[in-house]
């Protein structure tokens, strides 16, 4: 813990430096400082670990399963610059509290008046993070900024990798903006992976229905990257047979291309009993279509025995050419060592170390080759819906009429309805088209009946009269043209699969304020404002609950009982002094004279009146004083915030709390009635 408003995590001697720091640092106002007082405990007090739990769960929302264990409050009192000793100092305060769950960084900016551009943030071996204005001039407006709303004051979660300022949900420096579409937890910082780009819950992660984009497992989070590498064998063809894992993906490169073979040899023929890693540069070699256009009627010739598998298309209905394209990376060629010599080879032959070889589609010994006929000796060599014609040294392969090659070469089917080549019913939407194996049809769109062949055609379908197409209890039914749509009252929606008016979950769109619990209603929802807060529930205002327990004074268990408090320190109030306090089991406080049972309005001294009428003890009430004062050190951060409260309200940056009495009534019987109070 440094004078200068830093906590060190190591023990290697630091000056204050700029954010990210050599070694691993807590910066609350880290700069050249001396003088003041710098104070520092440990507690596992439970009012302060209370105190501590609501404001973690204010911000960041972990409710009953949050727990702290301790708390290290350091304070910096009046501490100033070196070369201004005159100036008034700059107080400032840092809580680092401590769970099984997570720690956190707590930092009140009480009193900045100077600033030698002060360092405020956090530095890790990993991460680090720097406040607004940190290492600037800038820094001393920290006392005015805020990630929690209230001015001077910060909450952070430090225990990960990186500082978190936003509960889940949540992102900014003022943790005001929402996650975008694709973004969830703290700080927005994580990647949503549903199936269709579906939007995940903003705060778990889960997605719609537990589904997971096409790459990737773990639902219902789906985080988990999918090694589809591992997962199948043979996943890649044999022209890039080497498969590579990507997020979510994955690539299908050659790793090592042989230039006499004119083939990829493939990973497979480099693996051996030891597994180690192979360093590859990964260039994306996937097959590109040169164009989209397709025919009912093509045709494909194949070139074998070049350094690319090439396939070009030739068509009699369309302008159409495409090329699929396989190319290796370069590669070394080797000089094979062998002495040339005279070939007479055929002319569809050639000559290799000598020796006459027929060129790929012929045979012969290779003074005299001939043409094979591919067609002939290798049964279904176009695969399914193809017709096989030879050629000299080759071959092609023709698609039947409603087929077209794909992008490997196979006849697959042509969506005819896709392409625009069909169009059912003219201008009229009444009829679509139906795509088939080999084909399409015509038929009457969803909303219509009938044929679109008829004299007729496709007439409209009055959904409200059937039974299907009911729309709920709390739906109204309103035919359209070709469709219908159903009217919901007010809390209500049209769900998408049944169609029926359903009730809409508005606590799902975060209603309700960050302090308050959201409940859906039948068509509408309630907010309610959690412990430590008051408000309507669409806003919650914080409400301090003091500490009761071992009070100093409890008032006799009576009807109208009244206990006097001999004050320590007289109390200055309407312009007197007084010394003692009258407490009324009544719901009364005076000062002078304790109150009368009834009050006609006539009262001459003092008194404070919460909630004054007749009251009677259960076994549960109670009445009780409980006097705190600055003797105490656990009782510094109450004092504290409640002096940072009057400094915010009233503006008087010199007051400080040095006691603080607390009456309260808990559970009080009104008499004649069953109404409890508290």
């Amino acid at each position: 813990i440094r004078r200068d408003g830093a906590i060190g995590l190591s023990a290697v001697p630091m000056k204050p430096s700029k954010i990210p720091s050599p070694q691993p640092v807590i910066a609350i106002y880290w700069m050249a400082a001396q003088g003041g007082k710098v104070h520092y405990r440990e507690s596992n007090d439970s009012s302060l670990l209370h105190l501590v739990e609501n404001e973690v769960n204010i911000q960041y929302r972990y409710g009953s399963s949050f727990k702290p264990t301790a708390v290290l409050i350091v304070t910096w009192e009046n501490t100033h610059e070196i070369t201004e000793p005159n100036l008034e100092g700059n107080s400032f305060q840092v809580a680092l509290i401590m769970s099984d769950s997570g720690t956190f960084a707590h930092i009140v900016y009480s009193k900045l008046n100077s600033n030698k551009n002060a360092v405020a943030g956090f530095s890790g071996l990993d991460g680090h993070y720097s406040l607004p204005g940190s290492g600037t001039q800038d820094a001393i407006q920290l006392a005015e900024k805020s990630d929690i709303g209230i001015p001077g004051e910060f909450l952070f979660r430090i225990d990960s990798d990186q500082v978190f300022l936003c509960g889940a949900g949540y992102k900014g420096e003022e943790c005001a903006e929402t996650c975008a579409k694709a973004e969830w937890g703290l700080d927005c910082t994580r990647q949503c992976h549903c199936d269709g780009g579906a939007q995940c819950n903003a705060e778990t992660g889960a997605c719609p229905g537990g589904k997971c984009n096409p790459g990737w497992t773990g639902a219902p989070i789906c985080e988990d990257d999918v090694d589809e590498c591992a997962e199948e064998d043979d996943l890649c063809p044999r022209e890039q047979p080497d498969c590579v894992n990507t997020a979510g993906a994955y690539l299908c490169i050659c790793y090592e291309y042989d230039n006499i073979t004119n083939t990829c040899k493939g990973m497979s023929s480099f693996k051996s009993e030891k597994s180690e890693p192979i360093a590859v540069n990964v260039v994306s070699v996937q097959p590109v279509l040169a164009t989209t256009t397709f025919a009912l009627n093509s045709r494909t010739t194949r070139h074998p025995s070049t350094t690319t598998t090439q396939l070009s298309t030739q068509t009699t209905l369309f302008n159409d050419s495409k090329i699929i394209q396989f190319t290796p990376p370069p590669t070394k060629k080797t000089a094979l060592g062998i002495a040339s010599s005279n070939c007479h080879c055929d002319e569809n032959a050639e000559c290799t170390g000598g020796v006459c070889k027929c060129k790929s589609g012929w045979t012969g010994d290779g003074k005299s080759c001939v043409d094979i006929n591919e067609c002939f000796g290798e049964s279904n060599i176009c695969g399914a819906h193809a017709i096989c014609e030879n050629s000299l040294g080759s071959y092609s392969c023709q698609c039947n009429i409603g087929y077209i090659f794909d992008r490997n070469g196979k006849c697959i089917d042509l969506d005819e309805c896709a392409e625009g080549i069909v169009v059912c019913g003219g201008s009229k939407n009444s009829s679509i088209c139906v795509n088939i194996d080999g084909g399409y049809e015509c038929r009457c769109a969803p909303g219509y009946a009938g044929s679109p062949d008829s004299p007729h055609g496709c007439v409209d379908v009055n959904e409200c009269q059937l039974s299907d197409f009911y729309c709920g209890e709390k739906g109204v039914c309103k035919n359209l043209v070709g469709s219908y749509e159903c009217e919901c009252a007010d809390g209500f929606q049209r769900d998408q699969y049944t169609g029926q008016c359903v009730d809409i979950d508005e606590c799902k769109y975060d209603p309700c304020d960050k302090a308050a619990v959201c409940t859906n209603l039948h068509g509408s929802f309630q907010c309610t404002c959690i412990d430590g807060f008051v408000g309507n529930g669409v806003e919650c205002h914080e409400t301090i609950l003091f500490p009761v327990d071992k009070p100093t004074l409890e008032v006799p268990a009576r009807i109208n009982a009244v206990a006097d408090y001999l004050m320590v320190e007289p109390l200055r109030l309407f312009g007197r002094t007084y010394r003692t306090l009258y407490i009324s089991s009544n719901g009364g406080i005076s000062f002078g004279e304790p109150l009368p049972l009834k009050l006609d309005g006539n009262v001459r001294f003092p008194a404070f009146l919460p909630l004054y009428q007749h009251y009677t003890f259960q076994d549960s009430s109670k009445v009780v004083l409980k006097v705190i004062d600055d003797t105490d050190p656990n009782d510094y951060t109450l004092l504290a915030r409640l002096s940072l409260s009057v400094h915010n309200k009233f503006h008087q940056k010199d007051f400080r709390a040095r006691s603080l009495l607390i009456i309260s009534y808990d559970h009080m019987l009104q008499i004649d009635t069953d109404q409890v109070f508290s």
